[in-house]
């Protein structure tokens, strides 16, 4: 569920700005809360591991809905 919003909120701002902006921010977040999501994994704790994968998927998905635009992007029209 979480991916869902995620990518959806994602696209509806990639449409109002760059989608390679909203690619790069995307893939910048989910470095950068990959240390926490790993220490909340290690606490061994259900519900803790259960808002990690939660927060992992939903940080993930964030480049998912504007890639293809960006990918179509990288190539001239009478290559694609």
């Amino acid at each position: 569920m979480a991916q869902i919003v995620v990518m959806f909120i994602a696209g509806k701002v990639a449409d109002k700005t760059s989608p390679s902006i909203v690619v790069a921010v995307g893939y910048a977040n989910a470095a950068l809360v990959a240390f926490p999501i790993f220490w909340l994994v290690d606490t061994r704790d259900t519900a803790l591991i259960t808002v990690a994968m939660i927060l992992g998927l939903g940080f993930a998905s964030i480049p998912y809905a504007p890639v293809g635009t960006v990918l179509t992007q990288l190539f001239p029209v009478k290559v694609r």
